[in-house]
Order: structure tokens, then sequence, then C-alpha cells
């Protein structure tokens, strides 16, 4: 499309309508790598088309590789855009960063040190005695729930319980019924396996032994001593937990971890100084600490967060308009991509939503719902059934015609196609090459790793296989991820197709996490319902 009318598409569509707090050019930064051309003239036709100030492009030395790892993206990434950002007067002002181009897609693990490798042997071997006392404990409290003072306790595992899981749910299930019997008994008999059990629970729960539930008996002669007494437990186990999440910073040297670990014992017990190890064990060895690049930068004023773990997005629901505290930076940045093997694509998703918004009357393709027909006892029924809710949503926009399919097979292009929004599971397969998109397509795949090949322009995958058939926006995974690292189908198209957010709104407003492994890709000021007439049977809001 000539550029004349891209500029005149984009002078249109600026004043059309949306949310009052809704994402504005001035509030985006485009993120290029350095000397690689199609990152600058795809930054350069964004900037004309979408009147992003061209001032606003920030150039990392990174290499052109689908991954880098930790330290390479704390070195080349978060530290020149943080610095960059707060030298331009950018950084109270920027909501979103764009990467054009090819910038890397995930981060790895930086390879274990020698005496992190030490330490992990260190953990290994505690966790394995840990485990031992812990089963001996249990075994104690299951004497207990019999009515009978302990003895010596077996000096090995059994079979039913072998590891630390298993064995926490033997013990609560021994004490809670430990407490059911001991508690009716006469005095003389009660005390002292009561206090066994207290002194148990004390090792064990460490501070959590005291969680009790609130007192209801209002006619009790020390009822309000029992209430104080409860606030009082209440406010110590909460000053505890917060302690405890304080101290859950980054990957630091061995004596965090180590500070760590006796916090948790003093505080939690052994259960507390057992889940800290294993957390421990993760941080420093597992495969988990891999993410996305762009999950991980919507980070990016946060320091010393654990990598490894999965974080809550920060920018979920209205926390999306918050304004930023007066001197500290945004809880979040929104995140998008426009990257892909051919930049003609990516031109064309941004004419194709500035061509949508033009039109003004929404994506007119069909609204498509692709379950796996799943049995209520699978593990992932859950997606299926919130899949079948956005089947069932009667608030989608009038034009768009809803097909779903509930079998295990990826649905047919002759019951999908012409597709305006798709929500589905996809395939492992290759993605079907008949499928064929409206113009301003938005697409959900939950296939495990559908964005992994992104920049493979023979690749099958569903994230090449829906720019290759004009969806205008597309969501998909880098890496591994389960079902419920992705937005909600019915909250997402909701925001995007009905309430006139932009695309980058309308994801990180239903996405639940950040720091993990899932993208966005297109255009973060595509708006396709900015003049859609909504479903006039769509229920309304309950008051």
């Amino acid at each position: 499309m000539p550029r004349a009318i891209i500029l005149t598409l984009a002078a249109v569509v600026s004043a059309a309508a949306g949310p009052a707090c809704a994402l504005t050019p001035d509030e985006i930064v485009m993120v290029i790598r350095r000397g690689d051309p199609d990152g600058a003239r795809l930054s350069r036709y964004y900037s004309d088309a979408r009147n992003v100030p061209r001032t606003q492009i920030i150039a990392l030395d990174l290499p052109a590789t689908n991954e880098i790892s930790w330290s390479v993206y704390e070195t080349r990434v978060i530290k020149p855009i943080r610095t960059e950002l707060t030298r331009r007067k950018l950084d109270e002002s920027t909501r979103c960063l764009l990467i054009l181009g090819r910038v890397p897609l995930g981060i790895s693990p930086d390879p274990a040190t020698t005496s992190e490798e030490h330490e992990t042997k260190m953990l290994k071997d505690a966790v394995r005695s840990g485990t031992l006392e812990f089963f001996q404990q249990a075994w104690r409290v299951e004497q207990l729930a019999r009515a009978q003072m302990p003895g010596r306790p077996p000096d090995k595992l059994d079979k039913d319980h072998n590891n630390f899981w298993t064995i926490r749910e033997w013990y609560q299930d021994s004490r809670d019924r430990a407490i059911q019997v001991i508690e009716p008994l006469p005095a003389d008999k009660r005390d002292p396996l009561m206090q066994r059990l207290n002194a148990i629970r004390l090792a064990v729960e460490g501070i959590k032994a005291r969680q009790r539930e609130e007192p209801k008996d209002l006619l009790a002669k020390d009822y309000k001593q029992q209430l104080e007494q409860w606030k009082k437990d209440q406010e110590q186990i909460a000053a505890a937990e917060a302690e405890a999440r304080k101290s859950a910073g980054g990957h630091g040297p061995a004596s965090m971890r180590d500070a760590r670990r006796r916090m948790q014992y003093d505080k939690f017990g052994l259960q507390g100084a057992m889940q800290q190890a294993f957390d421990d064990i993760n941080e420093l060895t597992s495969s988990v600490r891999a993410s996305a690049l762009d999950s991980e930068l919507a980070m990016l004023w946060q320091d010393n967060y654990r990598q490894f773990h999965v974080h809550g997005n920060p920018l979920r629901g209205s926390a999306i308009d918050a304004k930023p505290e007066k001197d500290k930076p945004r809880a979040g940045v929104m995140v998008c991509r426009l990257d892909g093997p051919d930049i003609a694509q990516l031109m064309r998703m941004v004419d194709d939503g500035l061509m949508t918004e033009k039109v003004g009357k929404g994506v007119a393709g069909k609204f498509c719902i692709d379950t796996r027909g799943l049995p209520k006892e699978d593990r992932d029924y859950r997606y299926d059934e919130m899949l079948l809710n956005a089947a069932d949503w009667t608030g989608r926009p009038a034009a768009m015609t809803m097909v779903k399919d509930t079998s295990i097979l990826v649905m047919p292009a002759t019951k999908a196609n012409p597709i305006g929004f798709y929500a589905g599971w996809g395939g492992a397969d290759a993605f079907p090459s008949d499928y064929q998109c409206a113009t301003g397509a938005v697409t959900l795949s939950l296939n495990p790793q559908a964005a992994g090949e992104l920049f493979k322009a023979d690749s099958t995958r569903w994230t090449n296989g829906w720019l290759k058939v004009g969806a205008a926006a597309t969501v998909g995974a880098v890496l591994q991820a389960d079902p419920y690292s992705f937005p909600n189908a019915t909250e997402f198209a909701k925001a995007l197709l009905v309430d006139g957010r932009p695309l980058a709104e309308a994801y990180w407003m239903t996405t639940p996490f950040a720091s993990w492994r899932v993208i966005l890709i297109g255009d973060p000021l595509y708006k396709p319902a900015a003049r859609a007439p909504a479903n006039p049977n769509a229920p309304k809001a309950a008051p």
C-alpha cells in the first residue's frame, strides 16, 4: 500500500472511538536489533503508518539468534533499554515496547558454575535427609491419630510415602485425624498427646502450626480472648509470609539462598525449609527458567525477581490503566512484536489493521472455537470448557458467525473459512495450508511451541502459518507452555472486538503471566472494534 494512503488511514483512525486510556502512538517505543536492515526498514514503515515518533527507536547490540542467555538479556536488553528510556525522558510515558525485525525470541538460563553445581549436590543431599525426617514426623503423627504415644519411627521410607509430596499429604491427613481423635479424650490422656502433637507441628509447620479457624462460639466464656489470640496469630503469620516473599529475590549468591532457607526454617519449620530447597534446586538447574524475551520484558522495571518462577502479569485487568506512582516506574510494560521471516507479511499486517479500522465494521470473518473434545476427567478439560464458554458468548460482534468444532481433530477449513477470530488448540501437525483469514483476523493457538520457529521461512508451525494466510495478529508460545498460560478467549475477544481496546491492551489485560513463554505478534495499536457495532442481544453487565 502506498505510503500516502497509509498516512491518510492513520489520520482517519486516530480519531476513532475507544477507551479513554487507550494506548497512543507517543506511548510506544520501538526496539530493533542494531545492523538489522529489516528492523530498521520496518520501524520506519510503522513510524509513518502509526505516527510513532522516529526518535522513539532503540537499537540493541544483539546476535541474530533465536535465543540469548540470561546474562546477555540483562546486559544487552534490560540495561540499555532502561538507560535510553531514562536518558530520553521516556521512562514515565512509555507503556508499550514494540519489537521489530529479527530480535531473539527466547532467553535461556546461564550455565551453572562449579560452585553452583556443588551447591546443587549439597541441596539434593539435604532434601534426601529432610524427606526421611519429614516421613518420621508424619509416622509419629499417625500414631497420635490412633491415640497412641509414638515410639521409635522407621529408619527408611516406605513404598507409599517415598517423596516429599506424598509425605506432606499423609502428614496433613494424619494431623487432622489426630486432632479429632485427641480432643474428646479425658484430660489426663488428652494433654500429653496434644502436647506431643503440638511439638511435632511446630517443628514441621513452624508459625503456621498456630493457624486456626476464626472462633465462632460467641457465647463461650473466653470468646474475646480466643478472638484476640486468633487475630494476633493471623497477623504474625501474615508478617512471616510477607518477609518470606520479600526475601525471594533474584538469582543471587549461595549466601543469599542459604539465608533464605534458614529464614524459611525459622518461620515455617521443616516444610518451609524443604520447599525452599526445592525452589533453590530449580533456580540452579531447571530448564523451566527458559522464557520468551517478550514476556520477560514486561517485567522491565522490576529488580531481583526470580527468573525460574512464572510471575503474575502486573498489567492484568484494570491494572492496564493504572498510572505509575510518583517517582516510581510502572509495574509493567506491554510488549508486542512485528517479527517473522518475511517483512512483506509484517507490513501487510499493519496495512490490514489500518484498513479494518477505516472501514469501521470490525472483522468480517467467522468466530472460530476449536476444542479438542476432552472428557471432563482430563486435566486439560478446564481449557476446553473455557473455549466452550467463548462459543456460548452472546456478546461477540453481530457480524461474526460463530462456528465451533468439538472433535479431537483440527477444525476443517471448509467450516472455518474465512476466519475472523480463532481460539483453539490448533495441532501438533502442520498448519492447514487451506485456511483463509478475513482482513484483520486475530488468532490464538494453544499448541506448544507454535511460535518457536518464527524466523524459519519454510516452517509449518501454526504461528508462521497464520502469518502466511493473512492474520493481522496472532498469539503463540515460543517454548513449551501449558494452556493456562494463554489469555482467556472470551475476555480477550471482548476487549479487542467489542470494547475497542487496542491489540496490546486487550492481550495484556487478559493474559495471566509475565516472565513466561507466550508472545503477541501484531500492531499494538490495532483496534478492530473502533467503530464496530456490538451484538444488540448481548446481556447487560450485572450491576
